[in-house]
């Protein structure tokens, strides 16, 4: 049987394990926090700017630059309209007239927003 108490490969081995340990669990916590406090920051930037694209854009068709923005029920903006044409050659002379909207989900968030994982 190997005596553990006089083995200074095991002490070293062992202060070297607590030490790596505490360390990373140091520097993980400090990432962690500054991580964290940069997304807080981009979420309040995000929301800065959705408002000011919302004011932009109710002043646009206000002012019938743009065509009327699609709403929901309680009149929040969920996509903006695009009218669109399209002539098809030949001599038949059809015309597709289609309206695309882009939108945005339900919830209002922005398709990369990570608010659900916070």
């Amino acid at each position: 049987m190997m005596d553990w108490g006089s083995s200074a490969w095991f002490w070293q081995t062992l202060v070297g394990v607590l030490l790596g340990a505490a360390i990373t669990w140091f520097f993980s916590r400090r990432g962690s926090k500054e991580l964290q406090d940069e997304a807080q920051a981009l979420r309040a930037e995000s929301e800065w700017t959705r408002a000011l694209l919302v004011v932009t854009l109710r002043a646009l068709e206000g002012a019938g630059v743009i065509d009327p923005l699609a709403r929901d029920e309680a009149g929040n903006i969920t996509g903006i309209s695009h009218p669109l044409s399209i002539m098809l050659g030949g001599k038949s002379g059809i015309q597709i007239k289609e309206e695309v909207v882009e939108s945005t989900p339900a919830d209002g968030r922005d398709r990369g927003s990570n608010e659900s994982r916070a």
